[in-house]
């Protein structure tokens, strides 16, 4: 994924993931030979609970036998895209889900207003959490906006740097309309349909604010003697954790 997969823990239909609340803070000595001043550290735990995912579909041993062989490839690829796209909508609803802070978008047609919003969420994340955001989740309706959007000139904001005669000089990112892979204002761009909405994000990394675990446990199958069929699956285990919600901004 666009923020990375972490192991699935192995025991249990839960596990506990531990999550500091009161930092250590350090001062300065006020002597030499002086004692420090003490620090408070508070952990406290959140249960995780594993959630399977999956799908499947019977086909008859006739369609097995006289069709060419990989049709039944065919078959598990979109067991797999089905099962990833399922998986993809839980982590992006649930990340969304817990984003409180927000910034508002004038008009999506703007280049400057998008680029306000963006240091304006920069800004709120950096003030609660002193890192930065390293992703941006859009809808496809808002990579088009965003995309499209132009200055005072007309030109513009994220240009396709490859056409000729667009290099791109002074500009705030880069976009195109054959790729999703983008970066405006730095920030890696992640399009996603299932997105219920745009945000941003410290999102990967040992400190991002949100975690997904998986374990893809992959196809399995099993012969129906009764029909002349075969059933075929595709699952596997995922979890999703807020870890740090001030690491996120909506846009609105």
């Amino acid at each position: 994924t666009a923020i990375g997969t972490r192991a699935m823990p192995t025991a249990g239909a839960t596990f506990r993931l531990a999550k500091i609340t009161v930092r250590p803070t350090a001062t300065q000595q006020s002597a030499e030979n002086a004692s420090l001043d003490p620090s408070t550290v508070t952990v406290s735990n959140t249960d995780v609970s594993k959630l399977t995912f999956g799908t499947y579909v019977t086909m008859s041993e006739q369609d097995l036998d006289w069709t060419d062989p990989a049709s039944l490839n065919i078959v598990l690829e979109q067991l797999a895209i089905a099962y990833g796209q399922a998986t993809d909508n839980y982590a992006v609803d649930a990340c969304h889900a817990a984003i409180s802070q927000t910034s508002a978008v004038a008009d999506t047609a703007v280049g400057a207003d998008w680029v306000t919003a963006i240091y304006e969420g920069a800004r709120q994340i950096s003030a609660a959490s002193n890192y930065l955001p390293t992703h941006m989740f859009v809808t496809p309706a808002s990579w088009a906006a965003l995309s499209s959007s132009v200055d005072d000139s007309n030109r513009p904001v994220f240009p396709y740097t490859g056409a000729p005669n667009l290099m791109g000089q002074n500009a705030a990112g880069n976009a195109a309309a054959n790729t999703w892979n983008g970066n405006p204002l730095g920030l890696v761009l992640v399009v996603d349909k299932n997105a219920p909405g745009s945000f941003m994000g410290h999102a990967a990394g040992p400190a991002a604010g949100y975690q997904f675990f998986e374990q893809m446990k992959g196809a399995i199958s099993v012969d129906v003697p009764s029909t002349l069929s075969r059933t075929i699956a595709f699952r596997g285990y995922a979890a999703g954790s807020m870890r740090d919600a001030t690491k996120f901004v909506k846009f609105v």
